[in-house]
């Protein structure tokens, strides 16, 4: 006798156990991703409803240029993650 899933018009809607998929890990939100989505919702808003801030935004733009260089210089100052193994 032929098995049931081989017969036309007789399918089986169970998958195989090779065909299974892994269960799905818990992934942690991108931090980045998710600040810079606020920074650009705040940024239309404010476009919208015509409002600007006290400080001048080019002031901000300047200050994150420079957090982002100090950021990048202490970076540098590491050690590598290959002199960290030889230790």
């Amino acid at each position: 006798m032929a098995d049931q899933r081989t017969q036309p018009g007789n399918r089986d809607l169970t998958p195989e156990p090779s065909e299974q998929r892994p269960a799905r890990t818990r992934r942690s939100p991108d931090v980045l991703n998710l600040a810079m989505a606020v920074v650009t919702l705040t940024a239309s808003a404010m476009v919208l409803a015509d409002w600007r801030p006290p400080l001048d935004p080019r002031w901000l733009l300047a200050a994150g240029a420079v957090l982002v260089g100090l950021l990048l210089l202490l970076a540098s100052l590491r050690p590598s993650r290959g002199d960290r193994a030889n230790r």
